[in-house]
């Protein structure tokens, strides 16, 4: 019997190994097993891949003969992150819930970390729950958590400030907001409990 030995499917994927047996025309009843059902399961050669780990999918001939296929299951990383907002106008005292958007559906890990660029104007906490503190204005950026390194941003105002034209085209609106993450990951700025800083960054964009 030839069987596909290795293997390497996302969470959620699916795929059928197909033995041959020998000599070509010989046919025989399958049995198959997995050694961890919790990673993968597998019924009549047809493989799920259901969490992140390793299995051994076995098939056993009627007579004995064994074949062994290593699968290792690796997390579906997120390709989009999107808010529902992209620009807010507020006032002190105002609080709003954000909500992401992410794809694809069966991404392994939706989780995102929540950032306040100018969080003496705006805070945010770690469910998305941002809260006006000041006139002003501030950046609210998601990023993922599961290594695809995707950030999306709401640029948000509260109250009236001047602070807010990044590129310098005259208007305040979500051009700022592109212009001003753009400058950020260019700079390695980060803020709100991450490591490292770009103060000069900051201090060019927040009035």
């Amino acid at each position: 019997m030839v069987m596909q030995h290795q293997l390497h499917l996302g969470v959620g994927q699916v795929h059928t190994l197909s033995p041959r047996l020998l000599p070509s025309g010989t046919s025989s009843t399958l049995t198959w097993y997995s050694s961890n059902t919790n990673v993968a399961t597998v019924s009549g050669g047809k493989i799920t891949a259901v969490a992140v780990g390793d299995a051994t999918i076995t098939c056993i001939t009627a007579n004995g003969l064994r074949e062994d296929c290593d699968v290792t299951v690796t997390p579906t990383m997120v390709s989009n992150l999107s808010l529902n907002q992209d620009q807010l106008q507020m006032s002190v005292g105002d609080t709003y819930q954000f909500s992401t958007a992410i794809a694809p559906e069966n991404a392994t890990y939706k989780q995102v970390t929540w950032t306040s660029m100018n969080p003496d104007v705006v805070s945010i906490d770690n469910n998305g729950l941002m809260s006006c503190l000041s006139n002003g204005w501030s950046v609210i950026l998601a990023t993922t958590a599961d290594g695809s390194n995707l950030t999306a941003g709401c640029f948000v105002q509260v109250g009236t400030s001047e602070g807010g034209d990044v590129n310098g085209d005259g208007k305040i609106n979500i051009s700022d907001v592109t212009h001003l993450i753009n400058m950020l990951l260019k700079g390695g700025y980060t803020n709100s409990g991450n490591s490292g800083s770009n103060e000069g960054v900051l201090d060019g964009l927040i009035s």
